[in-house]
């Protein structure tokens, strides 16, 4: 299943395409997403996430929007609220009771970093620098933070895998991006089965690894996978959410980028680690220069 990262970057030129979201541009990450394929039983949610509409963009006077974003569950009751990075805008679901039906399938929890999209009309509900909420209805495509965490330990973590990747996406392809400067969404390409949710993603700070001269500065992650399925043929792509934070921690200092290195496959189809490639693949984002000190 063939996997397309789309990465748009915050320029006039995206600013023009984005129309009547501009105003969101200030809350949110410029990072924005268009196409994703998942396993068979989500193509119907991310029909609808990848059929964005921009009509209103291009001045027709359909005011609904289908807003694709990465945010933040931060309640569950009385209604689902979502929140853009940085205390950002918030979106209220008119449709929780729905979610909360359909929960146990993204096993939702306040926290987590949630890959939606929010319909709502900007006739109704204009977006202005000072707006704090809106309503919207809220169609969920993957629990970014199921299945994930970050760790320091004294060696690279190769005992958190018995899986090999597929792909990470790079930062150039738009794979790599922040939520806020403690939060990482890194894509990820795997083969899966069945369910997204059986399968476990873990950054591994290794805390004694040797520093490379010329590399003090670069906080290095390795990224493992544990496949929880029997024998998984689906190609799959999805962003995964990693709270970094404890990782930054233990490096003591503001690293100019970080770096993933990720144990990918070298047989297609296969997702043994006997054959995976003989080295680590890696990428890297910038990190000093985003969020400063």
């Amino acid at each position: 299943m063939d996997n397309f990262f789309i990465y748009l970057k915050n320029n006039e030129k995206t600013k023009r395409v984005l129309c009547n979201s501009i105003l969101l541009s200030k809350f949110a990450n410029p990072n924005i997403y268009k196409k994703m394929k998942q396993l068979k039983f989500l193509m119907l949610a991310f029909t609808l996430l990848m059929g964005v509409s921009l009509t209103s963009c291009m001045g027709d006077s359909d005011p609904n929007v289908d807003q694709p974003a990465f945010l933040k569950l931060v309640s569950t009751y009385p209604v689902y609220v979502f929140q853009y990075g940085g205390d950002g805008l918030k979106v209220n679901a008119t449709n929780s009771t729905d979610l909360m039906i359909n929960n146990s399938s993204s096993e939702l929890s306040e926290g987590d970093i949630v890959y939606l999209s929010y319909h709502y009309n900007t006739e109704e509900q204009p977006i202005t620098n000072e707006t704090k909420s809106i309503d919207a209805k809220i169609t969920i495509g993957h629990n970014c933070s199921a299945g994930t965490r970050a760790v320091v330990q004294d060696d690279n973590g190769a005992d958190y895998e018995n899986a090999t990747v597929v792909s990470v996406p790079s930062f150039s392809e738009g794979g790599m991006f922040y939520y806020d400067k403690n939060t990482l969404i890194s894509g990820v390409t795997f083969l899966a089965k069945e369910s997204l949710y059986k399968h476990d993603f873990t950054l591994v700070y290794d805390r004694s690894a040797e520093v490379v001269e010329g590399e003090e500065d670069i906080l290095k992650l390795y990224l493992r996978h544990r496949n929880n399925e029997e024998k998984p043929t689906e190609q799959v792509g999805v962003f995964k959410a990693y709270d970094i934070s404890e990782c930054l921690d233990a490096f003591g200092k503001t690293p100019t980028k970080i770096r993933i290195y990720a144990n990918e496959t070298d047989k297609s189809g296969s997702c043994s680690l006997d054959d995976a490639k003989s080295k680590l693949e890696y990428d890297e984002i910038e990190y000093k220069s985003v969020f400063g000190k």
